[in-house]
């Protein structure tokens, strides 16, 4: 899919969106199509909602283009998209949709004042940031909306039959043109007929409509039945004062484990791999992303899945580092400036894993290597001993570019993949 207006692939648009986010902190992650990128911000300081006065700490989005963010939880999705690209920090953006709301408040105070001298009373519609007014003009009562880009007629309900719905074009008013309640009751009544011949109405023979039960699409990233489904038919659901925890064990030679998931905030889970020699693995993730526990257990160590749905070794060191082996790493460039370049690596799903870390151009260019997909650190397997794995990283000609160095083996198996085992692109570019 392209983007309309710049003609650049939706896909590529979101990927320079994702980097400036990460450098931000904010979560986030794609949407099945692999196209849309989506995610949630937390208010350092809760909003206050303008009808419940509650408090609005978290505010789903959407992003568009790779610079805005289009919130979607009411009632912040009522704001004109956020512009996020050129923000310091995530309080930056924060600061900005407190000052959209507040400014969109104003304005619908200042429309409310222009409207009730017209004798209409209006109601703050909170899920979509507009005000609601109802006039009868003859035997007619009119439905109107307001928000600061104009007044219009959203639907007309006639002495009999059923309501209709105003085109948006068609249904628009300007308040000069009825400068009282009269003159606004007289300028409607004389649009029906028009309304009604580009509607193509007919109220006197509008059948009534069946009433028809309708479930209702849940909230934004709300955490639903079907969502919990993706853990698979084995695990194993715990409720408590602490919240929702999902569960499932293992074996794997004479080795136990236990994958546990603790439910944070809509499909994110907090997600640990705990064996009886010690901790595997722990990141957050969106449940979303699972087709099965036994699947991603088995990806995370390496190993195919028994019949049983049990972890099944491939082979009796399948994710053991072995030496000589070589492994690899995917990293993300999030900014290059000044010589320097910032950048974060990624775990085996390809989500980023750690701090970013700056490094000088020539010394970046020293360590990683440069393949078809992108940025990699290609590392050899110097020695194990126990739960150490000690590596040098090699350029594409197999020469060493710096090391030793030593690292955890549950780390270097949950962020590197085998050379052999990786997507295409270890060859330079």
């Amino acid at each position: 899919m392209v983007e309309e207006s710049t003609g650049v692939p939706k896909a590529r648009l979101s990927q320079i969106a994702a980097r400036k986010l990460s450098a931000l902190g904010i979560p986030h992650h794609l949407k099945p199509d692999q196209e849309t990128l989506e995610g949630e911000l937390s208010f350092s300081s809760p909003l206050v909602h303008p009808v419940t006065r509650g408090d609005i700490s978290t505010a789903g989005f959407v992003v568009i283009g790779h610079n805005r963010l289009s919130l979607t939880e009411p009632p912040l999705a009522g704001l004109e998209p956020v512009i996020f690209y050129d923000a310091e920090d995530a309080a930056n953006i924060e600061e900005r949709i407190r000052v959209a709301l507040a400014e969109r408040l104003r304005q619908l105070e200042a429309l409310s004042v222009q409207m009730k001298a017209r004798g209409l009373v209006t109601t703050l519609d909170a899920d979509r940031l507009l005000l609601q007014a109802k006039l009868e003009a003859g035997r007619h009562h009119f439905e109107l909306v307001a928000a600061p880009d104009g007044i219009r007629v959203e639907k007309v309900v006639p002495p009999q039959g059923k309501s209709w719905e105003v085109g948006r074009a068609q249904g628009r008013l300007e308040l000069s043109d009825a400068p009282t309640a009269q003159a606004l009751e007289l300028h409607l009544l004389g649009a029906l007929e028009a309304w009604r011949k580009a509607g193509h109405v007919n109220e006197e023979s509008a059948p009534e409509a069946p009433k028809l039960l309708t479930a209702l699409a849940p909230a934004p990233a709300a955490l639903t039945t079907g969502a919990l489904q993706r853990f698979g038919p084995g695990a194993t659901l715990h409720a408590s004062a602490d919240g929702l925890l999902v569960t499932q064990d293992f074996q794997l030679h004479e080795e136990h484990y236990q994958f546990s998931a603790r439910h944070q905030q809509g499909t994110f889970f907090l997600g640990k791999l705990v064996a009886t020699s010690g901790e595997k693995w722990s990141a957050r993730f969106d449940c979303e992303e699972l087709s099965g526990l036994s699947a991603w257990v088995a990806k995370l160590l390496e190993v195919s899945t028994g019949p049983a749905g049990q972890a099944a070794p491939e082979s009796a060191s399948a994710s053991v580092p072995a030496i000589g082996e070589l492994w690899v790493m995917e990293v993300l460039i999030e900014q290059e400036a000044n010589g320097e370049v910032r950048y974060v690596g990624t775990d085996i799903a390809g989500k980023p894993y750690g701090a970013p870390r700056i490094l000088k151009r020539s010394d970046f260019e020293r360590v990683f290597v440069q393949g078809k997909s992108g940025w990699r650190l290609r590392i050899q397997v110097d020695r194990t001993q126990g739960d150490t794995v000690t590596y040098h990283s090699v350029g594409n000609d197999g020469k060493a570019r710096a090391g030793p160095r030593s690292i955890s083996a549950a780390i270097l198996v949950a962020t590197f993949v085998r050379e052999s085992s990786a997507p295409a692109g270890g060859e330079a570019a």
